[in-house]
C-alpha cells in the first residue's frame, strides 16, 4: 500500500516535471530577453520593437518564469506548506485566462478578415496558444501533485 502511494506521488511529480519543462520551452520566446533567466535567449524585445497588443504584461510573464523556477526546486513529495506554490499558480492562471482571452479575440478577428493589425496578432497567436496550453496542463498536474501531500 505505502509502495503504491510513492509510486504515484513519483509519476504525479515526473509528469509534473515535464509539464514545466514545457512551459518554460513555452515561455521563453515571449519572454522579454532583460527578464530571461538564459542571457542568450531570444524572445520578445530581441531584434524587434515593443508591441501594444501583448496579452501579458511583462510582470506576469514573470510571475510565470517565478512559478517555473519555483517547482524545479521542489522534490518528488511535495512540501506540507503548499502555500506559496498554491498563491503563486492562482496569480498565473488569471494570466493564462487573459491569454485565452487574447487568443479567443484573435481568431474572431481572423474570422472577420485579414487587415494589417490581425496579421501582426495571427502571426504571434501560436507563441500564446502554446504557453496558455502548457500553463494549464502544468495547473493540472500541480493539483495532482499537491494531492500527495503527507498528512
Amino acid at each position: 500500500m505505502a509502495s503504491t502511494r510513492v509510486a504515484k506521488t513519483q509519476a504525479d511529480y515526473e509528469t509534473l516535471m515535464a509539464r514545466v519543462a514545457l512551459l518554460e520551452a513555452a515561455l521563453l520566446p515571449v519572454l522579454p530577453t532583460s527578464n530571461s533567466r538564459d542571457e542568450n535567449a531570444i524572445g520578445i524585445g530581441h531584434n524587434r520593437g515593443p508591441s501594444d497588443f501583448e496579452p501579458a504584461s511583462v510582470e506576469e510573464l514573470v510571475q510565470i518564469d517565478q512559478l517555473i523556477a519555483l517547482l524545479k526546486e521542489q522534490g518528488p513529495i511535495p512540501p506540507t506548506n503548499s502555500a506559496p506554490i498554491l498563491d503563486l499558480q492562482t496569480k498565473t492562471s488569471k494570466t493564462a485566462t487573459k491569454i485565452k482571452e487574447y487568443v479567443d479575440e484573435c481568431g474572431k478577428a481572423a474570422a472577420k478578415g485579414f487587415g494589417e493589425e490581425t496579421g501582426k496578432r495571427l502571426a504571434q497567436s501560436p507563441f500564446w496558444i502554446a504557453l496558455f496550453y502548457q500553463m494549464g496542463q502544468v495547473s493540472e498536474a500541480l493539483i495532482r501533485w499537491l494531492s500527495n501531500i503527507p498528512h
